[in-house]
């Protein structure tokens, strides 16, 4: 959920608005729950509880963006509460919307925003709502028509931004909506992390014209359409019934910040921070190597050089202070346990683009390894198609030159997933170390599927799952039997173990 507070000047009262998301779950076959919990699965089974469900074939469930509208009085007390929708269904003003992905407010409190997905996810729209554009939930088909003749005419969506691709959207968090300046409400700059234009995830600076249309919103549906009758005119189309588009902005500029065959992080609840004093954005990125996450600063204003704070031969995980002159990072190495420290940014105010990060202090200290770990090591080979792969082998513990020790492949396999970086493993996956000690050579490869080189190497076994991912592994396996000598039995497919953990269902 997310919320806005405004004053209104004719009573010095406030009013505050809460998005949030709305869905309807009754199209959906209702299937038994059950808990693994024996004390409750005893309970349940005096009443058992029902969940909802739905498959790849099955209607996925009728959504909407609602608001709640908050009113209070100058001591702050709310005096008065209620739900607003859409003055048109949200299925009618949006039929390709699937999924509400994303969703929050602007700078000022002025647009509500919102991020749709198709069903095949492969089309994002970036959508302004103004909170007029929502009537409080009629009782009646005439009520709804009273209340819609308030709306002004002027009051619509807009449609600021799309991302389209023949694979699928990876779904982020990386939008920064600039304030609108005095005189320029016509117009909205953003900043925005976008996958689809060149496979790889790279800012941009966007300005878009919010063009404004004219619409009856109390005019019913026409037949046979999906959309609403026109009223007076739209600035794009002489056509008296609206089209797809209508709500569709145009783009006055789009300004790469970042480019190149590697990745700014935008997924997994990765940020940005925006120093708008100084026209620099702050992100985390792959610009050194996939195998590392770096901490990295650009102008927005003037881009070009993209500069490094963080120190390679680590993977960092950093958040930034909100003055912009210290971060934290988290950090290791395959070979070093996870340290916390804290860096200050020291530099001329007349160059903040290239101040130095230098240690101001620890919060962690990286603790010893056991006795028993050994690290893995990390390889990388070109298969056959001409990609180049990373892996990574744990040697058992027991190595003897010239044994043959048996040979276990950890997979994953899927998309939104890299093993294999320059990390401590020595946590979530201590248990390859485990079978290392007990013996075994464990071998894990990112193939084909595995996340962070680009959308065209994540996206091969699209329809095609089992196929790609395989030779993948396949070829990492011959690789390291024959880099190793004679001491692996990874001759796959006859004396390999195989083990790791489900991709969800991508195909």
């Amino acid at each position: 959920m997310w919320r806005v507070s405004n004053p209104v000047p004719a009573s010095h009262d406030s009013c505050a608005w809460m998005a949030f998301r709305w869905f309807d779950l009754s199209s959906l076959r209702s299937f038994p729950s059950f808990s693994s919990c024996p004390k409750r699965a005893q309970q349940l089974m005096q009443k058992t509880k029902r969940a909802r469900l739905g498959n790849e074939r099955s209607k996925n469930p009728r959504i909407s963006l609602k608001l709640a509208e908050f009113q209070a009085d100058s001591q702050g007390k709310i005096v008065h509460a209620q739900d607003k929708e859409l003055v048109h269904p949200f299925e009618t003003m949006f039929p390709t919307v699937e999924y509400i992905a994303r969703a929050g407010w602007t700078r000022d409190g002025k647009y509500a925003w919102a991020m749709f997905l198709d069903r095949p996810q492969q089309r994002l729209q970036l959508v302004l709502l103004p909170p007029a554009l929502f009537i409080p939930v009629p009782e009646s088909e005439e009520q709804r028509l009273e209340l819609a003749k308030a709306v002004p005419e002027d009051i619509h969506p807009f449609i600021i931004y799309e991302e389209v691709s023949d694979i699928w959207i990876n779904v982020h968090d990386i939008f920064y909506p600039f304030a609108q300046p005095e005189g320029e409400e016509g117009q909205l700059c953003f900043l925005r992390a976008n996958e689809c234009k060149t496979g790889f995830s790279h800012l941009y600076r966007v300005t878009s014209l919010l063009k404004r249309g004219s619409y009856d919103w109390t005019k019913p549906y026409p037949p046979g359409s999906s959309l609403f009758c026109r009223f007076f005119y739209w600035p794009y189309s002489s056509s008296l019934l609206p089209l797809p588009g209508d709500f569709r902005c145009p783009i006055k500029e789009e300004v790469p910040l970042t480019s190149g065959e590697w990745e700014v992080l935008a997924r997994h609840g990765y940020k940005i921070w925006v120093n708008e004093e100084t026209g620099l954005v702050y992100f985390q990125g792959t610009k050194d190597t996939p195998l590392e996450h770096h901490l990295y600063v650009v102008s927005y204003e003037a881009p070009g050089e993209v500069v490094r704070l963080t120190t390679l031969g680590f993977s960092h995980s950093c958040s930034l202070s909100q003055n912009f002159d210290m971060f934290i990072s988290h950090y290791s190495s395959v070979s070093t346990p996870p340290c916390v420290h804290v860096y200050k940014l020291n530099g001329s105010d007349e160059d903040p683009l290239h101040k130095q990060a230098r240690f101001w202090a620890s919060m962690m200290e990286a603790a010893s390894c056991p006795a028993d770990y050994i690290p893995p090591e990390i390889f990388h080979f070109r298969t056959q198609s001409d990609v180049e792969l990373y892996g990574m082998v744990y040697k058992p513990h027991d190595l003897q030159l010239g044994k043959k020790h048996p040979t276990v492949l950890f997979v994953y396999g899927g998309p939104q997933v890299q093993l294999v970086n320059n990390s401590f493993k020595g946590i979530k996956y201590l248990r390859l170390n485990t079978l290392a000690s007990l013996g075994y050579a464990v071998v894990v490869i990112d193939g084909r599927g595995s996340c962070q080189r680009g959308l065209k190497f994540e996206g091969a076994l699209k329809n095609q799952m089992g196929q790609v991912e395989i030779e993948d592994q396949v070829e990492g396996l011959h690789y390291v039997a024959e880099s190793t000598g004679s001491w692996t039995s990874a001759a796959w497919p006859s004396t390999a173990g195989l083990t790791g953990v489900s991709s969800p269902s991508w195909g």
